[in-house]
């Protein structure tokens, strides 16, 4: 799995696009940096961009990680080296755990770039670096889930165009499905609860106010895991089709 995953994080940094995608991240994120401290002169500056500021920054890696993830599997049949991959000794399991690990690396690549604004921040004002800690564990979190939703999408289609289409609009569902659900039951708090249990978006907002709940973390860990084992299953299938 380790060579597997090498060559599938290798892949990415020979193409020119990846180094679009780190452009445009670096782009939204400074301007969401800027905006956020902006607002204010005092030294909550740091919370408030750890706060309201990175739910932006997941917003951005919304539209973003469809684009990381569309090749995963889409490209092994495009290039026609699917059944090359599906019939080496590498079992299904770790050719699906090294696509989804090289993704996710990708992903967390460029949530280290923001490491740069929390040292702005350090330097300039007060920083709580707990609270720091765990936004940023939420974010890696929240931002695991995406890719697992996208390596699903990529096991399920034939073309990358349809991969990004596809993860677009399961991600954007999943992210606000939730306010659907607000609307249609205003009235039913037991509703609003389970909704906001079965929120991907929910679920951080503890993180984004320097609190760790490990009813957080099971659900991040739980979407991961049901969406890695159906890839695994797509793939299985596949295999002895």
């Amino acid at each position: 799995m380790k060579a597997l995953y090498k060559k599938e994080l290798k892949s990415y940094f020979q193409s020119p696009l990846i180094y679009c995608i780190i452009g445009v991240f670096l782009l939204f994120s400074l301007g969401s940096f800027v905006i956020n401290n902006l607002m204010t002169g005092s030294p909550e500056a740091a919370a408030l961009f750890m706060g309201s500021g990175f739910i932006g920054i997941n917003f951005i890696m919304l539209l973003l990680v469809p684009v990381i993830t569309m090749r995963l599997f889409t490209e092994e049949k495009m290039l026609r080296t699917e059944q090359l991959l599906l019939t080496s000794p590498v079992s299904i399991t770790s050719v699906v755990f090294a696509k989804f690990l090289s993704a996710f690396t990708v992903y967390a690549i460029l949530i280290a770039f923001t490491l740069l604004y929390v040292l702005i921040m350090a330097a300039t004002g007060t920083v709580n670096f707990m609270e720091v800690l765990l936004v940023y564990i939420g974010a890696l979190l929240l931002g695991g889930s995406l890719v697992s939703i996208g390596l699903l999408v990529s096991s399920l289609t034939n073309s990358m165009v349809t991969s990004v289409l596809f993860s677009y609009g399961a991600m954007i569902f999943t992210y606000f499905y939730t306010d659907i659900l607000y609307a249609v039951f205003s009235g039913s708090k037991i509703m609003t609860t389970i909704a906001d249990f079965l929120s991907i978006q929910y679920n951080f907002q503890g993180f984004a106010m320097g609190l760790l709940s490990p009813q957080n973390v099971i659900y991040y860990l739980s979407f991961m895991g049901i969406f890695i084992f159906l890839t695994i299953r797509v793939i299985d299938k596949r295999r002895w089709a």
